[in-house]
Formats: structure tokens, sequence, C-alpha cells
């Protein structure tokens, strides 16, 4: 895999926006909104979900097959991705929850909630409204390291069937759990599955899709495209056919990788908001409380576009200062690679005392 798929990037930046406004229509508009365009994104705004975990399985794929690390070392990586910048969120939005008036978050906590929270660890959120964490959004973070110690158990039991090993456990597993009618890591055991197809599709891709004639490839994108309307059209609007979109919407921007190797302005942007995209997706709902009060007593349509523009800056930036600070941290990458040689040195041998 090279460095970076710019389509998978642009995909990163579209799936997290558009969660964002899904976001903004529940929380502004409880979803009663009369224009069609806030209408679609109230509706379908939560497949940007669905295309991140198939994004997660495609990228892990070749992380897997391309990386030398033990379980261990891989478990720890991961560690290091998620957690810095979800608890600088969870950290922001305590004391957002703190200083601003009631009804501007739909989340609580106790100290012992907090904690669990912290650790993405399944709990009730004490809102009563289901098993999420206090920093709601978070919820997908769960599966997310369930997922990752999957594939950090397969690799410590085989490296060279590592990914097989996962497909099979995540392929059961869910089966088992909706047979038992349990539900450990949150609302749906389904979207194990969403992992799994991504695993598929980087296998499919590099053994077969990327060797397609330019033509193969195009026809493809178009049935692909095809697709997606029908499916905008029919409705049944479910996991299965969440899956199904998620799954041919990476697909399709994988093909469509040479559209966007031209580098014009829009593309830049686009794969710049991809970088920021794990960044926006934590903040936005801190930032959602900021504003929900004012955006709710607005008394025009023109003071509501102005919050929503001031809205939408202030994630940007933000989610640019969370970027630079604490995802691309130097001093995170220095103490990772410090934590990895630790891992790497080699353990002295016992031996018997001398008499």
């Amino acid at each position: 895999m090279k460095d970076k798929y710019y389509g998978l990037q642009i995909l990163r930046a579209l799936a997290a926006w558009i969660v964002v406004l899904h976001h903004v229509v529940q929380t502004f508009y409880t979803f009663e909104v009369d224009n069609k365009i806030w209408h679609f994104f109230g509706r379908y705004g939560t497949i940007g979900v669905d295309a991140f975990f198939v994004l997660s399985g495609f990228i892990m794929y070749y992380s897997l097959n391309r990386s030398t690390k033990t379980g261990v070392k891989f478990f720890f990586d991961r560690l290091l991705r998620i957690f810095p910048a979800y608890w600088a969120a969870t950290l922001l939005l305590l004391l957002s929850h703190e200083l601003f008036p009631s009804g501007s978050y739909n989340t609580q906590y106790t100290g012992e909630s907090l904690l669990q929270s912290l650790l993405l660890i399944p709990s009730e959120n004490p809102s009563g409204h289901g098993t999420y964490p206090f920093l709601y959004v978070g919820w997908t973070l769960v599966y997310e390291m369930f997922f990752y110690t999957v594939l950090s158990a397969a690799l410590l039991l085989d490296r060279k069937r590592a990914i097989g090993l996962a497909l099979i456990t995540l392929t059961l597993l869910p089966l088992v759990l909706e047979l038992l009618d349990y539900m450990p890591l949150g609302s749906s055991n389904f979207f194990l599955y969403e992992f799994n197809i991504g695993l598929v599709i980087a296998f499919g891709f590099e053994r077969f899709v990327a060797h397609f004639k330019p033509s193969w490839k195009l026809a493809m994108l178009v049935a692909g495209l095809a697709f997606q309307v029908a499916v905008l059209y029919v409705g049944g609007w479910n996991h299965p056919t969440k899956l199904l979109v998620a799954s041919t919407c990476v697909v399709m921007f994988l093909l469509a990788e040479p559209f966007f190797k031209i580098q014009s302005a829009g593309i830049r942007l686009l794969v710049h908001l991809g970088n920021l995209s794990y960044s926006t997706y934590l903040l936005h709902p801190v930032l959602l409380g900021w504003f929900k009060l004012t955006y709710k007593s607005a008394a025009s349509p023109y003071v509501e576009a102005v919050l929503f523009t001031s809205f939408v800056v202030l994630l940007y930036l933000l989610s640019y200062w969370s970027y630079q600070l604490i995802e691309v941290s130097p001093h995170i990458n220095t103490f990772k690679k410090y934590v990895v040689r630790k891992l790497s040195a080699p353990q002295p041998v016992p031996t018997l005392a001398s008499k």
C-alpha cells in the first residue's frame, strides 16, 4: 500500500463532516426540518460512522501485512493513536459541561461513569439515554478498540495467519452474541461486520482490483454510483443497507483515485480535512453544546446562518490545533518510540546462580 490514498483521506473528511451535520440537525432542530438538505443529513448522516468502520478494516489490513510489529507493539501503537485526542476532547467537554447553562448537553456523568468513559469501558450513561461514554461519540471508539484487541490477539497467536484469525473471529462472534441476545459493546453487534468487510475489500483490492484495466475500474465506479442512487430512492435504511452503502463508498473512492491526484485547491483542502477528521469527529459534540441554546433561540434564518458559520469555523480551528498539538505531537511520537524500544529490548535469559 502506498503511503496515502488521497481518495480515502477525502472519504474520511466527508464521513466526519456528514456525521457533524447529522448531529447539527439532531441538536439544533431535533430532526424537525423542512429544508431538504438538512433532512438528507438528518436521515442519512449516520453513514459516516459506517464508512469509518469499513475504512478502519481496510487500513488495518495493510498495517498488519506490511508491519513487523508484535501484537503488543501494535496494540500500544493503537492506544496512542486513540486515547490522547479522546482524553483531551473529554476534558474539554467536562469543563464545558460545568461552565455552560443546564440543557446545553444531554450527557451526564458520575465519578465511576467518567472513569469508565476515559477507559472506553461500555457503560450506561447517567443521562439514561443509552450505553455510551460521557463524550457520546466515544461509543464508536469502544468498537474500534475491540477491533484492535482482536487484531493484537491474532498477531500474538500467529502472525502469518493473523488476518484470517481476525476474520473468523469477527464473523462468528457477532452471530454468537446475537444468539445470546447480548450486546456487550453498545447498541449493536452488527458493527463488527463492517471492520470485517474493510479487511475483505483490502484483500480483494490488493489481489485483484488494483490490476484491473482502467475501463473495468470505470465501469465498476459507474455501477457503484448507480447503486448508491438506487438505495437513496428505494429506502430501507437499516444496518445491512448502510453496510452495503459504506462498503461501496470505500470501493468507489479507491477506484476514483486517479481523479484525486489532480493537485487542485479543492482536492488539497479535502485531503487536509481528512487529516483533521479524527479531531473533528471528537470535538464537534463539545462545540454543539456551546451553540445549542443560542441557536435554538435564534430570531431569524440570518442569525442561524451566522451561528452555523461560526460553529464550522471554530470547529475547524479546534480540530487543527488538536491535530497539530496532540495527534502529530513530537512529544507523543518520542514517547511512542521510547516504549517501542523498551518492548523490543531483549530480555535477559535466567541462569542458575553460581555457587
